[in-house]
């Protein structure tokens, strides 16, 4: 068999061409058919094959809505390079085509669609709309591209693809569907967290939040809260100059989460807040500070501290000059952002402003990062170490607190009590032990 071009498979056929082919495809009988819960009802949709360089793939599909944005910053293109207007454009599928193969190389070893496909046919349809636009099964069909171009005899199997066709229905029946089949069903691995809050977002005006909720099978404050991260996580990569790189943050998923907890609940102290995120922004920024990410939410108790040991320790080493991340402009501690520059009244707020912003500053200098690192390290390491003590200070008297209840409830049961055996030698040996502590007390003159 001759070689196929793979330019020749990805771009998808003119919408005349689908719109002809899947009409006379309509008309044929099917030998089987495919179930599909789709307008709140279950429906057993005609299975058929296809040219495989028939459909085109869906640009609104939400698992690469976050993805597209990477895309986008990664080769420098327009910012609505991928407008949902532009779904007929060649280059566009193309590069719809680059993302999709991203996520299959990226994907668990386990689920990876090239090695599954080289050894298993074909075994579930891809869903298209009427418009010939896969609905589901966007990366199954890459995977299927991608392996015949790259040997057509081998996989001649793939030259036609299995297909169900939708029947007429509205753009939220398929946002509906395509929640259901790739979000509630499994929430997959690959359906990252940055990928489903991308496309809350960019639903939120066409539904409201109640419905918006039930579509994605969540509760309204989760959807809050997957926006509030998603802000955050934006934030974030605007600070380290990498806006749209969403790969970036895909395992940064529990630190955003807290830190928009806990800067919440510091709010009334901006400076502070500010602070604490450039902390937390050097966290996330280390390859080994996820082994933090727990610790984020003690972090607001031992901030104090570490402002004051990086300001002894770090920041007054720093050079007066511009260093090489200022040269570069890095994005200002903008007021609108943390609200700190006409509000930070007192000296300590001032104090932590004057280290957010010395923070921000030397976000490139490695030095700096691993340094906050360990003051952190060792702030948090100080803190369990008190708790401990503290406990340990107050075991006795729990402990005597504790029993003293249980004798009390003793002691309001003694009539209804029928058998005192074996009590004597109990109370023998409690009393031992209260002079034992009896003598504790008084050797530690209390």
């Amino acid at each position: 068999m001759k070689a196929i071009k793979l330019e020749q498979l990805i771009t998808g056929q003119p919408l005349a061409v689908r719109e002809k082919e899947l009409a006379e495809l309509a008309k044929t009988k099917a030998e089987r058919t495919y179930p599909v819960r789709f307008q709140h009802k279950q429906q057993h949709l005609a299975w058929h094959r296809v040219r495989i360089e028939l459909p085109k793939y869906r640009i609104a599909n939400g698992r690469t809505r976050a993805a597209q944005q990477d895309y986008i910053a990664t080769n420098s293109l327009p910012a609505k390079f991928f407008d949902l207007s532009k779904t007929e454009d060649d280059q566009v599928q193309k590069a719809q085509h680059a993302v999709l193969l991203e996520m299959i190389r990226n994907s668990n070893p386990d689920k990876d669609l090239l090695k599954f496909f080289k050894k298993n046919e074909q075994d579930e349809p891809l869903i298209l709309d009427r418009k010939g636009f896969v609905v589901n099964g966007n990366r199954r069909l890459c995977a299927l591209r991608e392996l015949l171009a790259a040997d057509p005899k081998a996989f001649q199997r793939y030259v036609h693809v299995d297909v169900v066709v939708l029947p007429a229905c509205s753009p939220k029946d398929i946002d509906e569907l395509e929640a259901q089949l790739q979000v509630q069903e499994d929430i997959r691995e690959d359906y990252s967290w940055v990928s489903l809050a991308y496309i809350l977002r960019e639903k939120q005006n066409e539904y409201d939040e109640d419905t918006l909720a039930e579509t994605y099978g969540m509760k309204p404050k989760d959807v809050k809260t997957l926006l509030l991260k998603l802000q955050q996580a934006e934030a974030y990569l605007k600070s380290r100059n990498q806006a749209g790189h969403y790969k970036l943050v895909e395992r940064a998923d529990y630190a955003f989460e807290v830190l928009g907890r806990q800067t919440a609940k510091i709010a009334k102290e901006p400076g502070k807040q500010a602070f604490f995120t450039e902390v937390v922004y050097n966290m996330i920024a280390d390859p080994k500070g996820d082994r933090l990410y727990a610790s984020i939410g003690d972090l607001p108790e031992v901030i104090d501290t570490v402002r004051t040991k990086l300001e002894s320790e770090v920041i007054k080493a720093l050079p007066k000059k511009p260093t090489p991340a200022e040269k570069k402009a890095p994005p200002a501690l903008h007021d609108e952002l943390f609200g700190v520059a006409e509000t930070a009244k007192s000296k300590a707020e001032a104090a932590f402003v004057d280290a957010a912003k010395a923070l921000r500053a030397s976000q490139d200098d490695k030095a700096v990062s691993q340094k906050l690192l360990a003051i952190v390290q060792d702030a948090l390491q100080q803190k369990r170490e008190q708790e401990l003590l503290s406990k340990r200070e107050n075991y006795v008297l729990e402990q005597v607190r504790r029993a003293n209840t249980t004798l009390q409830n003793v002691v309001s049961v003694l009539h209804k009590a029928s058998n005192g055996a074996g009590v004597e030698p109990q109370l023998k040996e409690i009393e031992a032990s209260i002079q034992s502590i009896r003598k504790w007390l008084k050797a530690k003159q209390y």
